[in-house]
């Protein structure tokens, strides 16, 4: 709840009315909501809950401790739970954009999972048919990202996932 004019601006210090000007904070500590609520200041209710879409416009209501506006998060439950889900997904895709970890780490991590002499037996049988890229990552990149087609063609020939990989490059990442 906030206290704001009747123009959705904060309050200001004091309110000329009457031909006197009134100081506000005294009204507030008090709490005095009727005297405010006169000099043009009302509680402004936002409901609770997430709003992805934002919020509609502010409406005139009235209750036991007299007149506020009162506002709700924009668009229909289904439309901001579908806003939710998508920025969810955004994040999520954000997320395995730039998850890595360096050869070392992973290499480590392939190790505590007890893959890497899996992973070491795929790219000796594979070295004589392997395109320069593919001999560059095994030899030389000094990251191993997420979204790299032959990281990802690794993984496929140790028998992994999507969500173990993940789960391994989380983990090579902590050591």
């Amino acid at each position: 709840m906030y206290l704001m004019s009747n123009t959705h601006q904060p309050s200001p210090a004091h309110i000329l009315a009457d031909g006197l000007r009134h100081p506000v904070a005294p009204l507030i500590r008090r709490e005095d909501i009727h005297r405010l609520s006169a000099l043009g200041v009302l509680r402004h209710i936002t409901a609770e809950g997430p709003a992805p879409l934002g919020y509609g416009p502010w409406q005139l209501a009235e209750d036991a401790r007299g007149p506020h506006y009162y506002r709700e998060p924009a668009g229909t439950a289904e439309e901001r739970q579908a806003a939710v889900e998508a920025q969810a997904a955004a994040e999520r895709e954000s997320y395995l954009d730039e998850l890595q970890c360096t050869r070392v780490q992973g290499r480590r991590a392939l190790n505590q999972a007890g893959l890497f002499e899996a992973y070491e037996a795929a790219v000796e049988s594979t070295r004589q048919t392997m395109t320069r890229d593919q001999l560059f990552f095994v030899d030389e990149v000094p990251t191993w990202r997420y979204r790299d087609p032959i990281l990802q063609a690794f993984a496929a020939a140790l028998g992994m996932d999507d969500v173990q990989m993940i789960q391994l490059i989380e983990l090579a990442r902590t050591l």
